[in-house]
């Protein structure tokens, strides 16, 4: 059985078949998927296979409906961080909506367990209706049937990392009150400085019930 982990969880590629189509010009890193004329490739012991079948999250798929269910699964070489501060970034586009609401100086991206990646953007208005990158991401994500966050990036107006604030913190905790602890958060970019929320958030009402 080959396997590789991908965001944090194993992926097996239970079905391959040999591959004689068009290859890349250079040999990729040995696991590594391709979309090569929508067929999905990869690379075991120098030789490509088309892959038919995997196993993720204890549920079998065939390629193309893993594909569709995991999109980020195409270039799974690819650093998690730079997939979310880019994801973030595309969604950052400032605009004044009314001369009461604007929106976007601010986007948040959030990884969850599932693989899933979801992004929002900061909502500001005249009066408290506004809302946060961070929480933007997460309603979306529940949105989505999902709900356990492992990875948090949010990228400021001046293209730097933030930190959730209070609010969000908050929320974060309510919805996982046994591991908010252990989600991880770049809060420096090009130095790549990850800390766990429980340096934001070590101690928090919720123990108390």
């Amino acid at each position: 059985m080959i396997s590789k982990v991908f965001n944090d969880n194993v992926l097996e590629f239970t079905k391959y078949e040999e591959y004689d189509g068009p290859i890349p010009l250079m040999l990729c890193p040995e696991c590594t998927i391709l979309d090569i004329f929508n067929k999905y490739i990869i690379n075991i012991k120098n030789k490509y296979y088309s892959l038919l079948e995997v196993k993720y999250l204890n549920k079998t798929y065939n390629i193309k409906e893993f594909v569709k269910n995991y999109p980020d699964v195409i270039g799974i070489d690819i650093d998690i961080w730079d997939k979310l501060y880019n994801l973030a970034k595309e969604k950052q586009q400032e605009k004044e909506i009314s001369k009461y609401v604007s929106c976007g100086s601010v986007a948040a991206s959030i990884l969850t367990s599932t693989g899933h990646i979801y992004t929002g953007i900061c909502i500001d208005t005249a009066c408290t209706l506004g809302i946060c990158a961070e929480r933007n991401a997460i309603f979306n994500m529940l949105s989505n049937k999902d709900n356990n966050i492992t990875k948090i990036i949010v990228v400021m107006p001046n293209n730097k990392l933030g930190i959730p604030c209070g609010a969000c913190l908050e929320l974060i905790a309510q919805i996982m009150p046994d591991k908010y602890k252990d989600i991880l958060i770049m809060i420096d970019y090009e130095k790549r400085k990850i800390i766990k929320l429980a340096e934001l958030l070590p101690n928090w009402w919720g123990y108390n019930d």
